[in-house]
């Protein structure tokens, strides 16, 4: 598993070197701060829990600037999921998935992808996916538990990212 120190290195945040979708952070040191901040705060609390002003104390940074760096909490993850994949050893990822007797498990241990899903394709249906609409929709509008939200969302996830056997 990548840390989020890792993922949140100068190279997979800005530099020339990483793709980085969401533009180049103001300075590298903020834009890894608030990345790394962020990317705590969706693993503890989930995406769709997590705020701007989450973020801002967390990180330590003024609103300003992250909404200068980033735009909105979408491109965050957007940079952290580039900053991931920047990082990668992506023969290693497509060996260790192969070997999974579970495409699920070779989902959560590499970024292994259906044909025809490039990795900002997959970033472009995770994040379209996890939107606080859908969330909001479902479970507060629909009245679904969470637990259903959560099977949904992994299972939809999993039937438009993962390659059909």
């Amino acid at each position: 598993m990548i840390s989020i120190a890792r993922a949140c290195t100068p190279r997979a945040l800005g530099s020339s070197d990483a793709v980085n979708p969401a533009g180049p952070p103001p300075t590298i040191s903020a834009g890894t701060q608030i990345a790394a901040a962020a990317r705590s705060l969706f693993a503890a609390d989930g995406y769709v829990a997590t705020t701007i002003t989450a973020i801002v104390e967390a990180a330590d940074i003024p609103a300003p600037t992250i909404y200068s760096a980033f735009g909105a909490k979408a491109k965050i993850l957007q940079a952290i999921a580039w900053g991931v994949t920047a990082t990668l050893d992506i023969d290693a990822s497509h060996e260790e998935a192969i070997a999974q007797s579970d495409p699920t498990q070779g989902l959560r241990l590499a970024a292994h992808l259906a044909p025809g899903v490039s990795v900002s394709g997959g970033v472009d249906i995770y994040v379209a996916l996890v939107l606080p609409e859908i969330y909001r929709a479902l479970v507060l509008e629909r009245r679904w538990t969470v637990d259903q939200y959560e099977t949904w969302l992994a299972d939809t996830l999993i039937h438009q990212l993962l390659p059909r056997s």
